[in-house]
């Protein structure tokens, strides 16, 4: 067998490669190396923490201290937190219990529960921080959130508050004026609200309105009294307003009672439950006391909006 030359480009490129063969090995075991060290000390940290738990929540003004630092401070400073005053808040509490079936948890009562919904409502922070205002788990707000909401959409509580018109009373208003006697039928007035959401990346294609934004369509009908009589909620924006009645027809309990209407915008189809304009109609002065009509329904969304979601 030949004897390779000491100084031959051969004999350089074996030396070169068994090197560079070296440096790689030593580079995979460095990692190695740092890669079960780094482990171990993750799992003797996670151990650590578990046998000597380090407290995160440990602010001295717990989050049913605030709430009684708010109801027995002023008024309006509850109001600018929470959209209520006290008063109201304390009775809302009441009824959401008496009406709602709210109960207290093990180491949250009704009145801080309250507060976490309300707090959420009307800042629209994080759980995390809404943990962090009342010293809780993010677990312990999401339980309690859903708690008061589902206390709120209780037949017992909403059944009370929200109630179908009564067909044969007639808007006094409506008697007394002759230019409004024509809509002697009519019993309210009903529109849809979108409003902003924000759904899982997977299905944000269904929530898109026709303005390209991720909203829930809301279909609201409000008497004359500025009361509302039927909501909901729910509908992804994609969902026409005339949809939305059609379910609320079929299967979501909104009734109308023959020979009477809501009024519409055009939006809706033309049916006999609902009174709408034409489209492309110019109408006289006379003639829009149907859309004066119709800022009943969107005055109570901008009320209702103001409160929850610009305070």
């Amino acid at each position: 067998m030949a004897r390779i030359p000491p100084h031959s480009p051969l004999r350089r490129s074996i030396r070169d490669r068994i090197t560079r063969n070296d440096s790689r090995r030593r580079a995979f075991i460095a990692t190695v190396a740092s890669v079960v060290v780094l482990g171990a000390v993750a799992v003797i940290d996670a151990t650590w923490n578990c046998l000597n738990p380090e407290p995160y929540h440990d602010s001295h003004l717990s989050g049913r201290g605030w709430v009684d630092e708010l109801m027995e401070g002023h008024r309006d400073r509850m109001k600018d937190n929470l959209a209520f005053r006290p008063t109201v808040f304390r009775k809302l509490g009441r009824e959401l219990v008496q009406r709602g079936g709210l109960v207290a948890r093990r180491w949250v009562d009704t009145t801080e529960q309250l507060a976490i919904f309300l707090y959420q409502a009307v800042t629209n922070n994080t759980i995390q921080k809404a943990g962090e205002r009342f010293q809780r788990s993010n677990e312990t707000i999401s339980t309690c959130f859903k708690a008061v909401l589902d206390a709120i959409i209780s037949p017992g509580f909403r059944g009370h508050y929200i109630k179908l018109p009564n067909p044969d009373n007639v808007f006094e208003r409506i008697l007394k004026d002759p230019k409004f006697i024509f809509f002697k039928d009519t019993i309210g007035a009903i529109d849809g609200s979108h409003l902003f959401v924000k759904p899982p990346s997977l299905t944000q294609g269904r929530w898109r309105d026709r303005n390209g934004n991720l909203t829930q369509n809301m279909l609201a009908a409000c008497d004359f009294l500025m009361f509302f009589v039927f909501v909901l909620v729910g509908w992804e924006g994609s969902a026409a307003d005339s949809h939305l009645y059609q379910v609320a027809l079929a299967s979501s309990g909104l009734t109308v009672p023959e020979g009477k209407y809501y009024l519409a915008d055009a939006g809706f189809a033309s049916c006999d439950s609902l009174l709408v304009p034409y489209r492309n109609v110019r109408y006289h002065l006379l003639h829009r006391t149907r859309k004066n009509f119709l800022t009943f329904v969107m005055h109570n969304f901008g009320t209702w909006s103001n409160t929850f979601l610009e305070s």
